[in-house]
């Protein structure tokens, strides 16, 4: 057999055998040598020292939380950690007795598109050099990341490294530390042993020993986990490249300093250095787990967020050998993180506070208030005439609008003053420290002059003005909710009275107070002369085709104005216990109708609205619990109870409590109005509701505003961390549904399904019911949302097309004439003339809508040209052609999203 020296990488711990391995060499080639026992002994002393060394590094690598195979191509298996037997749920015994074709098959056949695995590995096997990165999908739900890499094994042989890794929840999963490290115990013999055997048995030993050491130390540079290991005197003897990449220290420089001069670290938030860890486990022998906000401080002075875990390593005889540490670089979850909270508490658009935020500065300045016997000023502000901005240039310039307004506010107001966003073009100022109330009108009457000043975005001159309307503490002594109400009615007072000006709330509202009462009783009479009524809204799972369940929405049949909205009236009702006696109704009628339905065992969940005032009521829960008993043969989990985000602004574990003891009686809940301004992550997470649902004015916008997509997917990423279901409301078109799937939604509703109904009605529309074929053709197709514009091609030129023929009777066209002109301009043609080419361009069903694309928009700029001249008769006539002319678009749109949902690229 030929011996050779092995080549061991950098950064090695350094064992130099040359000298020995020589004199062995030479011996084996000399049957009839002997050895002294000078030369013995000093062989025996470095076969310790290989010995130590080969333990850690295997206690090393069974340590380690990602599983590591290590085979020859179709040949053995050389070894494999205990990670990987559990990740493949296999024993090590089973991984190291069979052969490399055998296990690849075995792995396979856990995957769902083993064929791949195969294919890639077959690859492997025949390249002269591998180092690849895949993602596999495992049959029982798991997702796993693995890497391959092939070195020499040793002077004849190539292996390969498989290291895999659990990706399935979307984190990296805390390194599992396995404390049974195995050993060699040393095969040196003694001087006593005859030197023939001693002879033979040291070469055999050497010789695996340094193979194997060389094979594990390959194993650690490979993986991504950093790695240091110590002696039991705090020193290092080994770091790998990823540690040296975040310590900033190379192995030669690294390898016996004590360990605290290169891993230092400090707490994130104190700044204050941190106990290190190793001196704590080779002084206690117990593992230290992972501690919170750690920054590990590299060499060069960089910070990186980490997570680390130490663990004492010991011999077979269970005498100390050192300790190992192993940690990560977590920094961009942390930044992620910290940019999630941040957003939970301001505007994405504008950076302002939004209504959480503002709420906790309401509550600080009121307290402020209130100590020093000073005036808080209250007010709402809204834009004038803000939606026709947005008709006439379109949400873009209106967003920066809007952004151009808060620079001016902040120009205005001072730094103890609070400016928060609300929604839309509405925000909230807290102005304290004023001395009376001419004070503060003159400072908001300088904000007024600062908002009306002229705009130039775009190259368009926008004039804008604003409304103000405002409520002082303590004049009117009410708590921060009502301050905010009264002032947002004196802000519509203020436009009543002319806009661009502001209004205090008075005793004028007085008046609003007493119809809202005359109201009130008008209800009351409904509620008891059975005029109040349940209409039901389907939803459906558009994945599945299938109706899932119904919201009940209350109406009023009303015998004079027919039938009411709950909008109409509800708002003079929701401040008093007349409320609860109408959700009560609600509630058993809704139980009546399940039992209706389940009776045809049509089983869907049916949903409630629950007023704040209603679910708080201390008698909530009996009341509940009796109602359900008077329905015993209705399952309690087929009512569902919505709940509006501020239901708990005032003492969410109550809720919390009273949420759990709902769910106890087999009732579900649901968060409405999801994602409108109180939503945040500690919010989500103290409320165990079962259900978020999308509020409808961000899906009615989504396929024309990226901020509202945004903040959709948003949603139902925190649903997904939160294990929370996730349904859309506001769904109108079919592409609103199959962007939500794409994103993660399969639970819609809203009137491009089907508008609330009578009882009486569901069943025949559930009979008649027939999905968009559309859901079942993008369903399971992956594509990017860059082909996004292909999806709703439809869409976009059917509103394109609605505009050109308001355009023709006069109205005005709220889009730039380029838009209409220029087919390689709208946002079909865009990825037409991009991501369109460079994919599809290659089918035939894409290149045949080019020249109809183009006349379609040649046709279009005459038909504007008309208008622009107000000959809006034979713009009308060019319409109709428009119109035919489109359905030829349509249809090859139809058969080009057809090819690339069942072909692809």
């Amino acid at each position: 057999m030929d011996y050779t020296t092995p080549d061991l990488e950098s950064n090695s711990i350094d064992l130099d055998f040359s000298a020995e391995w020589q004199a062995l060499l030479n011996i084996s080639n000399l049957q009839q040598a002997t050895v002294s026992t000078t030369a013995l002994m000093a062989l025996k002393s470095r076969f310790e020292a290989l010995t130590s060394s080969l333990a850690l590094l295997r206690a090393t690598i069974n340590s380690l939380s990602d599983g590591v195979l290590i085979m020859q191509p179709a040949g053995a298996v050389i070894c494999a950690n205990k990670p990987m037997a559990i990740l493949w749920d296999l024993t090590i015994e089973t991984l190291e007795s069979i052969n490399s074709e055998h296990l690849i098959k075995l792995l396979a056949a856990q995957l769902t598109h083993p064929e791949q695995f195969l294919l890639d590995t077959k690859g492997y096997w025949s390249a002269q050099s591998v180092d690849s990165f895949r993602v596999i999908n495992l049959v029982d739900g798991r997702i796993l990341n693995y890497t391959v890499k092939s070195h020499p094994l040793d002077a004849l042989t190539v292996g390969l490294i498989y290291t895999f890794k659990d990706v399935t929840a979307h984190k990296q999963i805390d390194t599992a530390i396995q404390r049974d490290a195995t050993n060699i115990n040393s095969g040196v013999v003694n001087q006593k042993t005859d030197h023939a055997l001693t002879q033979a048995t040291s070469i055999n030993q050497a010789s695996a020993m340094y193979t194997e050491k060389e094979r594990t130390e390959i194993t650690l540079a490979s993986i991504r986990d950093a790695v240091i290991t110590t002696d039991i005197m705090g020193k290092v003897t080994f770091l790998n490249h990823a540690a040296a990449s975040l310590t900033g220290w190379i192995a030669d420089e690294a390898v016996g300093k004590p360990i605290i001069e290169i891993f230092h670290i400090i707490n994130e938030i104190t700044r204050n250095s941190i106990d290190n860890p190793v001196a704590a486990v080779l002084k206690n022998g117990v593992v230290e787990g992972v501690a919170e906000h750690i920054l590990l401080i590299s060499r060069d002075g960089l910070e990186y967020n980490i997570e680390n875990s130490t663990t004492a390593i010991y011999l077979k005889d269970g005498s100390l050998l050192g300790c190992l540490l192993v940690f990560r670089n977590v920094t961009e979850k942390y930044q992620l993180m910290k940019a999630v909270q941040w957003q939970a508490g301001h505007d994405v658009l504008t950076g302002l506070p939004n209504r959480e935020l503002l709420a906790d500065r309401f509550s600080c300045a009121l307290m402020n208030a209130k100590r020093q016997k000073s005036m808080l000023g209250v007010c709402k502000m809204d834009l004038d005439d803000f939606k026709l901005i947005n008709d006439l240039y379109g949400h873009t310039i209106g967003d920066q609008l809007l952004v151009a307004v808060t620079r001016r506010m902040h120009g205005v107001i001072r730094g103890e003053d609070t400016l928060a966003r609300l929604g839309g073009d509405e925000f909230a100022l807290l102005i304290g420290n004023l001395n009376n109330i001419d004070e503060m009108k003159i400072f908001l009457q300088r904000i007024l002059t600062s908002v009306s000043m002229p705009y130039l975005i775009e190259g368009q001159l926008i004039k804008i003005s604003a409304s103000i309307g405002m409520a002082i503490y303590p004049l009117d002594n009410v708590d921060a909710d009502t301050l905010l109400r009264h002032a947002d009615q004196a802000m519509y007072k203020a436009k009543q009275s002319g806009r661009n000006c502001i209004h205090l709330f008075d005793v004028e509202f007085e008046q609003l107070t007493q119809s809202s009462y005359q109201t009130r009783e008008r209800v009351r009479q409904a509620l008891l002369d059975n005029e109040l009524c349940l209409y039901y809204q389907p939803k459906v799972n558009m994945r599945s085709n299938q109706v899932v369940g119904m919201e009940a929405l209350l109406r009023w049949q009303h015998p004079e104005r027919g039938l009411v909205p709950p909008l109409a009236f509800l708002p003079f009702v929701e401040h008093t216990d007349l409320i609860i006696e109408i959700g009560e109704w609600v509630i058993e009628q809704a139980l009546q109708q399940i039992a209706v339905w389940t009776a045809d065992n049509n089983n869907w969940v049916v949903s409630v609205n629950i007023a704040a005032r209603h679910f708080q009521h201390p008698d909530f829960l009996p009341r509940l619990t009796n109602i359900l008993a008077h329905y015993p043969q209705v399952p309690p989990h087929l009512l569902e109870i919505e709940i509006l985000e501020s239901v708990a602004l005032g003492d969410i574990e109550q809720v919390r409590r009273l949420i759990h003891a709902c769910q106890a009686l087999g009732v579900t809940f649901s968060l409405d109005d999801f994602g409108t301004g109180y939503s945040s992550l500690s919010y989500l997470k103290r409320l165990p509701a079962d259900t978020l649902k999308v509020d409808q004015s961000f899906v009615r916008d989504m396929l024309d505003n990226k901020e509202d997509l945004a903040l959709i997917e948003a949603v139902i990423g925190l649903a997904s961390v939160f294990d929370r279901r996730v349904i859309a409301e506001g769904v109108e078109t079919p592409e609103h549904g199959v962007l939500l799937m794409r994103i993660g939604c399969d639970l819609a509703q809203g009137y491009g399904i089907a508008r609330p109904m009578p009882a009486d009605a569901v069943i025949t529309w559930v009979k008649q019911f027939i999905p968009d074929p559309s859901w079942a053709l993008w369903a399971n197709v992956q594509w990017e949302l860059n082909d996004f514009p292909l999806l709703v091609a439809q869409y976009d030129h059917l509103k394109w097309l609605k505009k050109l023929t308001d355009a023709s009777v006069g109205k005005a066209v709220a889009a730039n004439d380029w838009e209409h002109k220029d087919h390689n301009q709208c946002r079909f043609g865009q990825w037409y003339m991009g991501r369109g080419t460079i994919n599809y361009s290659h089918l035939p069903e894409f290149t045949a809508i080019a020249p109809i694309h183009l006349e379609v928009h040649q046709l279009g700029s005459k038909v504007i040209d008309l208008c622009k001249a107000r000959e809006f008769e034979f713009a009308r006539e060019l319409c109709q052609d428009l119109i035919s002319l489109n359905d030829k678009i349509m249809s090859q749109l139809i058969l080009l999203q057809l090819t690339v949902a069942t072909v692809g690229l």
